[in-house]
């Protein structure tokens, strides 16, 4: 009697074949699913898709960003990684196929915001304005914030934001 592949990789690997669902600690918009992305202050940014399955998180970052960046799975924050490098050419893919995206950015409450974030290059940014002030806002050209939120898991502070691409008005 043949097996089907969920038996085959066993009760561990069921997200392999079923819908890897959203981590707790990342923030839901309106009980909605939107894909997340999740900037740590000293790790690998970490990411969601809804409605997929883990195999399919990594063929679609492959075909998004290079079939040579390989996502690891956090199992301490149940999630998929990549270099936070990918950052922004992962965001600008993802509003290609959905509406919206849910952006998470652990911040240090205590650490000031100063001139080496206001002229930063890089969207990178863990200090008090909650990236806010960083690299003049550039790094959110062409995006509108929809909400914003923050919270705190496991003592680390995290803003939360649900962003769209903007639109321009017709003249």
């Amino acid at each position: 009697m043949e097996q089907n592949l969920a038996e085959r990789l066993g009760p561990d690997r069921e997200t392999w074949v079923t819908p890897l669902p959203l981590a707790i600690w990342f923030h839901r918009w309106d009980e909605r699913d939107h894909p997340s992305v999740a900037l740590f202050a000293r790790r690998r940014m970490a990411y969601w898709l809804p409605n997929t399955t883990s195999t399919d998180h990594e063929d679609v970052i492959g075909d998004i960003l290079s079939k040579r960046v390989h996502p690891e799975w956090d199992s301490e924050h149940r999630c998929w990684t990549i270099s936070d490098q990918h950052f922004q050419q992962l965001s600008e893919a993802l509003f290609k196929d959905y509406p919206a995206l849910s952006l998470g950015r652990e911040y240090n409450e205590h650490e000031k915001c100063n001139w080496q974030c206001q002229n930063a290059a890089s969207p990178l940014c863990t200090c008090s304005c909650q990236a806010r002030n960083h690299a003049g806002g550039k790094w959110m050209a062409g995006w509108s914030v929809l909400a914003e939120d923050t919270s705190v898991v496991s003592r680390r502070n995290w803003s939360w934001m649900l962003i769209e691409k903007a639109t321009r008005l017709a003249a």
